[in-house]
């Protein structure tokens, strides 16, 4: 028997009745299938895999991050920051929807908990890892796992097999500083930083918040319609746009620009039956 390349088993079985098990390494994502069901209570519906109401502005991001997974790099890692509630999960799912329903070869894609990642890496010397197929793993929380993706990174950038399709690695996080913190301690020390290489781009690159009203506008318009239906309520008014000043300069606020605190402001207005703008006051 002749064999040619790298990485492959050889098995030769005499008699019958034979069982071969071969534990070779692999990696699991999940995209969370449990939780893209219908939503069962109100902490449900404002889940990000359940994707309960469409995205709103998120052209400019989604856009961003399907030429980072398209790039011409075999290996490229980038950092999502944005503050609770800013949608970076969310965008992991549609963007992990997207390729499961538009790009081609199909894409290996999904979310990696801290225990397989720590689990992986223990079983497998990633310089020598020959994944199959387009690969994208996220990584939410990425902070608390820093140490384990300097030994993923680290390793990665040792990888020169040749052939081998794109690996997209997405970190997702509220906070982020190339100068210092978590994801400055990725980086190799010494004369030569083949981790910070591996960046597209390196500095992390921040989730627009939603600055139009217009925009919170919409946002608060699709969920008010969901939650109502959710709670069997009436759905509560949204005053049109410019007609109430008191209204506008609430929602104006900072604090409204992020999705989940509208979604909670509707949530809250549909079940406590209060008026949408001692909501948002």
């Amino acid at each position: 028997m002749t064999q040619v390349g790298e990485g492959h088993i050889g098995i030769q079985i005499d008699g019958d009745g034979n069982t071969v098990n071969l534990d070779l390494p692999h990696l699991e994502l999940t995209t969370h299938p449990g939780r893209r069901r219908p939503a069962r209570t109100e902490l449900e519906l404002v889940d990000p895999f359940r994707r309960i109401t469409p995205p709103v502005a998120r052209e400019e991001d989604m856009a961003s991050a399907w030429r980072f997974l398209h790039s011409e790099k075999r290996i490229a890692v980038r950092t999502i920051i944005g503050r609770a509630g800013a949608g970076k999960t969310r965008l992991a799912v549609d963007l992990i929807e997207k390729l499961e329903t538009e790009a081609k070869p199909r894409w290996f894609a999904g979310f990696v908990t801290a225990k397989e990642l720590r689990r992986f890496i223990d079983t497998q010397n990633l310089s020598a890892w020959g994944w199959q197929a387009p690969t994208l793993i996220v990584v939410d929380y990425a902070a608390e796992q820093a140490a384990t993706l300097k030994a993923w990174l680290s390793e990665l950038a040792s990888n020169t097999k040749p052939g081998l399709p794109p690996l997209r690695i997405l970190l997702l996080e509220r906070h982020a500083s190339a100068e210092d913190g978590w994801l400055r301690s990725l980086k190799e020390d010494g004369y030569t930083d083949v981790v910070s290489e591996l960046f597209d781009p390196f500095e992390p690159v921040t989730l627009r918040p939603l600055d139009e009203s217009a925009n919170r506008r919409r946002v608060l318009d699709d969920f008010l319609t969901s939650a109502a239906q959710f709670l069997k309520v009436p759905r509560p008014n949204l005053p049109p746009a410019g007609v109430d000043p008191t209204f506008e300069q609430s929602l104006a606020q900072e604090v409204w620009q992020d999705p989940l605190y509208l979604h909670m402001a509707a949530l809250l207005a549909c079940g406590a039956g209060t008026p949408l703008i001692q909501v948002l006051v």
